[in-house]
This record gives structure tokens, sequence and C-alpha cells, in this order.
């Protein structure tokens, strides 16, 4: 069986980044082209060689629903409008027969690996892909958003704990690193953050924090010592570590985590 080749269409390069790194995380699938123009993808696209378009919607020169109506390859569509191009809208009024769904920005992984598994199932000819594990998550930060290394982040705090341990800090949370400053991210939950990270290697210790296994470096029954590479000062007298206070509710199954 075939690999799935896939062409990215999208006038925001920054929409092409992360859909780079989400397809990355797939076996089986190959990029073969990416544009930013649609009048250039249109003037190349016979002498392309794919079998699944991901374009966006919106754009200046040509919408991405033109575009459909001047191929015949499969599409999947991404858009900030996603409620408006339904993906019945698009087959029964449009006539696009071909668009396999329509999925919103801004993007989320579990969408687009639904969208490519039912590309897949509707080109016979492709292998399936298979999800690999991601090495990278993508944040909401101030100004736009950051890419971050999964094996590099030691721990997570809300801005409560920061309160709680008098340290100055702001923003929702904080991603403490282990190769570099900490970082401020907003507008997600340490619930969504884990779901995210998808990793046996870290654990929610309180509503205030979550850690990564290898920034324990001991812990009593209410307290994790955690490396967080910030002032060594705070480092003092806490076993090699930050204190973080452990929630009741979940002592038991943090020395089960740690003992795994």
């Amino acid at each position: 069986m075939k690999k799935l080749k896939i062409v990215i269409l999208d006038d925001d390069r920054g929409d092409i980044e992360l859909l780079r790194i989400y397809l990355g995380r797939m076996k089986d699938i190959s990029i073969t082209d990416q544009y930013t123009n649609p009048l250039e993808f249109l003037k190349d696209e016979p002498q392309l060689d794919y079998n699944l378009l991901i374009s966006d919607v919106e754009m200046l020169e040509k919408t991405g629903l033109e575009v459909a109506k001047e191929i015949s390859k499969k599409i999947i569509f991404v858009t900030g409008k996603a409620s408006i191009y339904g993906n019945d809208l698009l087959k029964t009024n449009m006539e696009l027969d071909h668009v396999i769904a329509a999925i919103p920005k801004p993007l989320k992984f579990e969408f687009l690996s639904k969208a490519i598994g039912q590309a897949s199932i509707q080109l016979p000819e492709v292998k399936l892909p298979e999800i690999i594990p991601r090495e990278f998550i993508r944040l909401k930060i101030k100004d736009g958003t950051a890419l971050i290394r999964i094996s590099d982040i030691l721990t997570v705090s809300t801005v409560e704990f920061e309160k709680q341990q008098k340290n100055i800090g702001g923003g929702n949370k904080k991603v403490y690193l282990e190769t570099s400053s900490p970082i401020v991210i907003t507008d997600i939950s340490l619930e969504e953050i884990f779901k995210q990270l998808n990793s046996r290697e870290f654990f929610i210790v309180s509503d205030s924090c979550l850690v990564q296994r290898k920034a324990v470096m001991g812990q009593t029954k209410t307290k994790a010592f955690v490396r967080m590479n910030i002032d060594p000062k705070f480092y003092e007298d806490n076993r090699g570590g930050f204190p973080v206070f452990i929630s009741e509710s979940k002592r038991s199954s943090f020395i089960t985590f740690l003992e795994s």
C-alpha cells in the first residue's frame, strides 16, 4: 500500500507550521508540497504527486471553496468558520463530494487525526497512518504561540501557586523548562495541558502544579521537591528541589506514579 501524500495550502505560515508538526506525528504520511498562494497551487496542481489537499477556506486570491471546484483530489478544509462551512453544507449545497471534512481553527491534533483517518478510509490504496508519540507541544503565550519540547518541561504552575510561594510572576501559568527561562502561557487549564502532553511522565500534584517525573528530587507525605530552573537559593534546605504541596487526594497515586 502507498503512503498518504499531502499538499498543504494556507496563506498563514504559522498554520502551515502547525500542520507540519501535527502531520509529523503520523507514520506513512508524506508532505509533498506546501503553498501560501492558491493561484500558484492551481498552476502547479496538474503536475503534483499527491492524493490529499489540506486547505484553508478563507484566502485572498481565491477561496478554498473555489480551489475545490477546480480539482478532483480529496480535500480537508481548515477554517476559522467551521460552523458556517460544515461538512453537510459543503457536500450538499456546493456539490463538493470530494471534501472529507471541515475542521476548525485553531487547529487541534485530535480533529486533524480523525479527518486524516477518514481520508485513508476513502483512499483504500493508502496506508492508515499510525500516530506516534509527540515530541513538541504548542501553547498560547501573550503575543502568539510557543513551540515547546515536551522532554524539556519540568513543571507547570498556576498564578495561585506563584502567590503561595511568594514568588514574582504573572500570566495564567508558567512553564518551567530544563534548558531555558520559564515561559508564561495563557488560556489553558492544567488538565488540558496534561491531556495534550499525553505522557506517563507527567503528574498533576494539585490544582496549582503539574510535574514531570524527572524533575522530582524527593518527597515527603505532603510535599514534592522539584527542579524548576530558577534561582538556586530557592533550593537551599529543600532536598535539592523547590517545595510543591501535594493535594491530599493525590498523595497515594503520586507515590505509585514515582514507583512505576
